[in-house]
């Protein structure tokens, strides 16, 4: 189970920022079931409202954030840490 995260997002705000809803909801997820991680996914949308402008739609940017959440749990799921672009993750 994740016991705690922090998440940051650049490119979604003003400026980077934390995303502390997502952090809120993924906490209790088990790595190793998929379908516990929707609910932290879903929480971006309460954490960003980005914007369209002529580098990315606001939807393609909450797509994309999503993605890069979705591929970080799988990548920590199979163990594949050292591949990840992950600052630290703790195994117990």
């Amino acid at each position: 189970r994740i016991t705690s995260a922090r998440l940051a997002f650049g490119g979604m705000a003003a400026t980077p920022k934390r995303a502390s809803a997502t952090e809120a909801a993924i906490r209790g997820a088990r790595l190793a079931d998929e379908a516990s991680w929707n609910d932290a996914i879903a929480a971006l949308t309460q954490d960003f409202q980005p914007i369209s402008d002529m580098r990315a739609t606001a939807g393609y940017r909450l797509e994309a954030a999503q993605g890069l959440l979705r591929r970080a749990l799988l990548e920590l799921s199979q163990g594949r840490t050292s591949a990840t672009r992950l600052l630290e993750a703790a195994q117990v």
